[in-house]
């Protein structure tokens, strides 16, 4: 999807409690190049994040850990 706030974040939740989700949530997140969301943490709590193009980098208490694009 092309980014409906060039040069900003773009987030969208996508899963809430709307939808009866108890345990799940889900957001869309469009970054512009070269951004970043700001410092975060989730407690009990995972993450998937999927590059769709271009390449990610996530800091995991402090470590970036190896990551590889999905084909």
């Amino acid at each position: 999807m092309k980014n409906p706030t060039p040069g900003q974040r773009y987030r969208n939740e996508i899963l809430t409690a709307e939808h009866q989700a108890k345990d799940l949530g889900g957001i869309l997140s469009v970054l512009a190049p070269g951004t970043s969301p700001p410092y975060h943490y989730h407690e009990k709590r995972e993450s998937i994040i999927i590059a769709i193009s271009g390449e990610a980098v996530e800091i995991l208490e402090g470590k970036e850990p190896p990551s590889k694009p999905a084909m």
